[in-house]
């Protein structure tokens, strides 16, 4: 009996050894994370470790583009100072990795940018 129970015991802890020790990659949706406006830094998430990837941004007239390499963690934070956006500028930050599918970020600019409207102003329509 006692032997019995230390080959249940022997094999239980060999199954859990070989479940762990699968490949460890989880399967992560790449995001990008706008970092700071001044200068524009950007931080990518969930790409594959040591991935060269193309980080272009577009902000007004200004745009710069930057060829990267995630860490080992499939992180990466890259800073685009040619560009100098404002808080009323649309901000595009585009990925582009090796596979050649492409990671999108868009800031909108700030509602206090946009143009007044009052209800009197808008164009009336015309019956036809």
């Amino acid at each position: 009996m006692r032997r019995t129970a230390s080959l249940v015991l022997v094999v239980a802890l060999a199954g859990a050894v070989l479940a762990g020790a699968g490949p460890a990659k989880t399967s992560q949706t790449p995001k990008l994370r706008l970092v700071a406006l001044n200068p524009l830094t950007v931080g990518g998430m969930g790409f594959h470790p040591r991935e060269r990837t193309r980080v272009s941004a577009y902000a007004a007239a200004d745009s710069q583009t930057v060829r990267i390499v995630a860490t080992r963690f499939g992180t990466f934070r890259v800073t685009l100072d040619k560009v100098a956006p404002t808080r009323c500028d649309l901000i595009r930050i585009v990925a582009v990795r090796r596979s050649g599918t492409s990671v999108v970020l868009k800031r909108l600019p700030s509602p206090a940018c946009l143009p007044e409207t009052s209800p009197g102003s808008a164009p009336e329509r015309s019956s036809v």
